[in-house]
């Protein structure tokens, strides 16, 4: 299952945001049963947002949200700081749902 988290803080925010984001990854590591996909960042206007890609083992999306939200909690000091954890489908997955066939690439 793919997971799409995306966040947003101001540029203020952005020394903080960093040293957040270096203690999540030595001290709670992204879980073995979640692999990154991608993780992008723009900044520029009022601030900065990221795009996090995730796919999350079957079957363990309930523990991977949790262990994500646990993650984005630490950055309760950061001012401004906002995230959004989405599940999403691959179209060929959406459109299986609702009895339709995706064309061939």
């Amino acid at each position: 299952m793919i997971l799409m988290c995306t966040g947003t803080y101001p540029l203020t925010s952005a020394m903080k945001a960093a040293d957040v984001f270096l203690e999540n990854a030595s001290v709670d590591p992204i879980p073995d049963y979640i692999d990154t996909l991608g993780f992008y960042t723009q900044w520029g206007g009022d601030g900065i947002v990221f795009y996090l890609i995730l796919d999350v083992e079957d079957g363990k999306v309930d523990d991977g949200v949790r262990a994500l939200t646990k993650r984005f909690v630490n950055y309760k000091s950061v001012e401004g700081y906002k995230v959004e954890i989405q599940v999403v489908l691959p179209i060929a997955e959406a459109l299986a749902a609702i009895g339709k066939e995706a064309p061939a690439a």
